[in-house]
C-alpha cells in the first residue's frame, strides 16, 4: 500500500464547508425580490457532462495472463482494451477483473489510463503467496489501453466484463443504485455449504431488478472456504473461462464487487471451485431497453482520486464512522460514486461498509478482513447524500477510499443536517466535538448521550453511532458527544494526557471533589487532578453542559453491567434509570456507584435541580444488541413526558 497522504479523518464531525453550507441555506431561506416579468420561467435541465457514458456488458473475456508463454513477474504492464473482446473504438472506460495469482511478496496493484501519470491509489492488495482478485473501473488512455503498476514484481491476469462510451440521454446502459438487498445467503438454516464444483443461483428480481436489465451490480462474499480456489459469477449459458474472486486457504472470507451480465429475468449463477458459503448482495443494476430515456445514471470516469486516508491521523475506533463530505467525494455532484475501499491493519477480523451519510447503514458489507493486520481492498458503488458518504469500521483500523468515477444524477437530499461544533480541546490539542441532531430542535426534552469519558471504555460509541442515523422521537431534541477525553481515547487509557480520571475531576456537588489517593467514597481514581475541573477537558465539557442545560444525560461506561442510579436524587431519576434498564435488558443498580466523589453526573444534577443524569455500564462482553440501547434512550426520555411525583 502506498504511503500516507493528506486525508481528513472525521468521526462523524463535518467541519469542512460549514460557511458554504450557511451561505447556501441563506440563499434558500431569503425571499427573492419581486419579479419584474409576469410570465413564469422554467429552469433548464442541467447540462450533461460531455464525458458521461453508458455501459455495455460483455461476457468475461481475458485480455492478459502474464503466466503464459513463459512470462516473468513484472512491476508494470500495458493492457490493450479497445479492439479486444469486442470493446470498440470510442470506449472511454472499462470494468476489469484484476487477479494477482500466487504473489511473490506483499504488494499492491494500481490500474490507470495508459499514458497518464500514475495516481496515488490502489485496486488490489496482496500478501506473499496469496491469490487475490478485485474489480476495477479504469479510464482508457493512450491507444485505448490501461496501465498496471505494482510496487513488487507480480503476475497479472486481466478480464474485461464491460465498457463505457460517451452518450446523451438514453434508455439502456444507465446505472441505477438500490439500497443493498441480500438475494442469496447459503448460511441459512436450511442450506448446506456448497461443496467443490457447486453452482448456486440467485434471483436478482427479488431486489427489484427489471427483467431486461443488462447487468446487475453485486457484492459477492465467499466465507468459510474449504480450500484455495476461485469463484465465477455469470448470467446465462456456459460458465465463462474467467474468475470473479479467489480464496487461497480454508477458513477465509473474501468479498468482491462486480457488474455481472444477467440472463433475461435476472438469473445469476455463482460457481465455487473448492467449496464455500456464498452471499450475494444486489446494490444496483444497468438499465435495459425498456427503461425511460434519461441522463441520470451515466458514468463520468475519472483518474483515481484519493478522498480519504485515515493513516494521516488516528485509526477509526471499533464501531466508528468516518464521513467524507460531498464536496470531496463528488466535487461536481452526482447520485453515486465508484470507489475502491481499502481496510488497513484492522485489529481483528471484521467488515467495513460504505454508504450515503445521514441514512440508515445497510445490513451488508463491502470489505471483509479475515484476520488482524490484513490489508484488503474491494470496489464499491455507493449512493451519495448531500452530506457525502460514510465508512463504518466494525473492527476499527485505518481505511482508504479512492474514487474512480461519478454517476450522473442528484444526491439523496437530507435536511436538516446535524450541526457539529468544537466545544473545547484536550491537553494534546484534539477537539472535543458535540453534534446536534436538528430533527426536533424545539422538542420539550433536550437529551445528551456521551459515548465515553474513560479512554479504555469505548463501547458506548456504538450506541452514539447508531443514534446519528436513527429516527428521533418528536419529543426529543438530541445531542451527541463521542468523547470528552479524546487523548485517553487515542491511547486507550483511562485518564487524560496527564493521567487524570476526568470522572473524578468535577466538583461533585453533594459528593465533592477530593484529592487522590484514598479520598472519598470508593475513590478508585489514580489521579483526580489538582482541584475541581482542573483539566481543560472538564472545563470545556462543564461549560457546554451549563450552556445547554440538558433535561437528561446518558453517560456510557463499562464493564460493570448495570444501569447505575442514585436513589437519593428522588423518584424521577429511579424511574428514568428503570425505564432504560427495562428496555435494554441491563440490570438496574440502585446502590449507587454513581455516588462517588467528583463525578460528572452528580455535579450536573446538583447544579441543575430537576434535570437528570445517569451512568450506563456495559458488561465486559460488549454492547450486544445496539438497537435495544437506542430504544432504551427513548424509553428513559419518555419518562420526562409524565414524571412521577
Amino acid at each position: 500500500m502506498m504511503g500516507a497522504v493528506s486525508g481528513t479523518m472525521r468521526r462523524r464531525v463535518v467541519l469542512l464547508a460549514l460557511s458554504t453550507l450557511g451561505a447556501v441555506l441563506g440563499a434558500v431561506l431569503t425571499p427573492p425580490a419581486a419579479a419584474t416579468a409576469a410570465e413564469p420561467s422554467v429552469d433548464p435541465a442541467p447540462a450533461l457532462d460531455p464525458a458521461a457514458a453508458a455501459y455495455t456488458p460483455v461476457a468475461p473475456c481475458r485480455l492478459l495472463d502474464s503466466r503464459h508463454a513463459g512470462g516473468r513477474p513484472a512491476t508494470a504492464y500495458t493492457v490493450a482494451v479497445v479492439g479486444a473482446c469486442g470493446v470498440p473504438v470510442g470506449a472511454t472506460a472499462a470494468v476489469l477483473t484484476l487477479t494477482v495469482p500466487s504473489a511473490s511478496a506483499a504488494g499492491f496493484v494500481t490500474a490507470y489510463a495508459a499514458g497518464a501519470p500514475r495516481p496515488l491509489a490502489s485496486n488490489v492488495n496482496v500478501t506473499a503467496g496469496a491469490t487475490v482478485a478485485g474489480t476495477a473501473l479504469v479510464r482508457l488512455g493512450t491507444g485505448g489501453a490501461v496501465a498496471l503498476a505494482s510496487n513488487v514484481a507480480l503476475h497479472a491476469v486481466v478480464d474485461v466484463v464491460g465498457w463505457y462510451a460517451p452518450s446523451g440521454p438514453v434508455s439502456a446502459g444507465r446505472f441505477v443504485s438500490v439500497a443493498p438487498v441480500r438475494v442469496l445467503d447459503t448460511r441459512g438454516a436450511t442450506e448446506a455449504r456448497p461443496g467443490p464444483g457447486a453452482t448456486v443461483a440467485a434471483a436478482t428480481a427479488d431486489a427489484g431488478v427489471p427483467a431486461d436489465a443488462l447487468a446487475v451490480a453485486v457484492n459477492l462474499t465467499f466465507t468459510e472456504t474449504t480450500a484455495a480456489g476461485y469463484f465465477t459469477a455469470w448470467g446465462a449459458g456456459p460458465r465463462p473461462l474467467a474468475s470473479t474472486g479467489n480464496a487461497d486457504a480454508a477458513g477465509q472470507t473474501r468479498a468482491v464487487f462486480t457488474l455481472v451480465p444477467v440472463a433475461p429475468g435476472g438469473a445469476l449463477q455463482v460457481f465455487t471451485q473448492s467449496g464455500a458459503h456464498v452471499v450475494v448482495d444486489v446494490v444496483g443494476y444497468v438499465t435495459g431497453p425498456s427503461a425511460p430515456v434519461s441522463g441520470d445514471g451515466l458514468l463520468v470516469p475519472d483518474d483515481p482520486r484519493r478522498v480519504l486516508d485515515t493513516r494521516s491521523g488516528l485509526p477509526v475506533p471499533t464501531g466508528g464512522i468516518v464521513d467524507v463530505p460531498l464536496g470531496v467525494v463528488a466535487p461536481s455532484g452526482g447520485a453515486a460514486v465508484w470507489a475502491t475501499v481499502t481496510a488497513v491493519d484492522a485489529p481483528a477480523a471484521g467488515f467495513f461498509v460504505l454508504w450515503p451519510t445521514g441514512t440508515v447503514r445497510p445490513g451488508t458489507s463491502n470489505v471483509n478482513a479475515s484476520a488482524a493486520g490484513q490489508i484488503v481492498a474491494n470496489a464499491a458503488v455507493a449512493q451519495v447524500s448531500d452530506r457525502g458518504v460514510s465508512v463504518f469500521a466494525h473492527p476499527g483500523g485505518h481505511v482508504v477510499v479512492d474514487v474512480a468515477g461519478t454517476f450522473t444524477g442528484s444526491p439523496i437530499s437530507l435536511a436538516p443536517a446535524p450541526v457539529s461544533e468544537v466545544i473545547g480541546q484536550s491537553i494534546e490539542g484534539r477537539p472535543i466535538v458535540a453534534t446536534h441532531r436538528l430533527d426536533h430542535p424545539n422538542a420539550p426534552h433536550k437529551v445528551l448521550v456521551l459515548g465515553f469519558m474513560h479512554g479504555e471504555e469505548q463501547a458506548g460509541l456504538q450506541v452514539v453511532t447508531a443514534l446519528r442515523t436513527t429516527a428521533v422521537p418528536a419529543t426529543v431534541d438530541l445531542w451527541l458527544v463521542d468523547t470528552m477525553n479524546p487523548d485517553g481515547g487515542a491511547a486507550r487509557r483511562r485518564g487524560n494526557a496527564r493521567g487524570v480520571d476526568l470522572n473524578r475531576n468535577f466538583d461533585g456537588g453533594s459528593f465533592p471533589w477530593c484529592p487522590s489517593p484514598g479520598c472519598g467514597a470508593g475513590a478508585s481514581a489514580v489521579d483526580t487532578g489538582t482541584g475541581p475541573r482542573s483539566e481543560p477537558e472538564t472545563q470545556a465539557f462543564w461549560a457546554f453542559l451549563q450552556r445547554e442545560r440538558f433535561d437528561l444525560i446518558v453517560s456510557y461506561h463499562e464493564p460493570l453491567d448495570t444501569v447505575d442510579c442514585s436513589p437519593h436524587r428522588g423518584p424521577v431519576l429511579v424511574v428514568v434509570c428503570g425505564a432504560y434498564a427495562a428496555a435494554s435488558g441491563v440490570p438496574l443498580n440502585n446502590g449507587g456507584y454513581i455516588d462517588l466523589s467528583g463525578t460528572m453526573t452528580n455535579s450536573y444534577m446538583e447544579a441543575n435541580p430537576g434535570r437528570w443524569a445517569f451512568t450506563m455500564e456495559f458488561p465486559a462482553t460488549g454492547v450486544g444488541d445496539v438497537s435495544r440501547h437506542v430504544a432504551a434512550v427513548w424509553a428513559a426520555a419518555a419518562v420526562l413526558d409524565a414524571p412521577p411525583t
